[in-house]
């Protein structure tokens, strides 16, 4: 996108209505995501929790043996 707004968005693919050019507007932040991906990413958020607490334990361990 060439403008400086962090905004997401797409014109719909319905029919267009004769007397309009352009289709409805739809504002991708406004979408409801599916439940399959909110699982995914709470899961992989969770991962990536775990993997930090691994390896900040990692480099206690070795600090504390230098």
């Amino acid at each position: 996108m060439d403008s400086v707004s962090d905004y997401r968005e797409y014109l719909g693919s319905q029919s267009h209505d004769a007397t309009s050019d352009f289709g409805e507007l739809v504002m991708l932040d406004e979408m409801t995501p599916s439940p399959l991906w909110v699982v995914f990413r709470n899961v992989m958020r969770k991962g990536v929790s775990i993997l930090h607490a691994v390896n900040n334990a990692a480099r206690l361990c070795l600090w504390i043996q230098n």
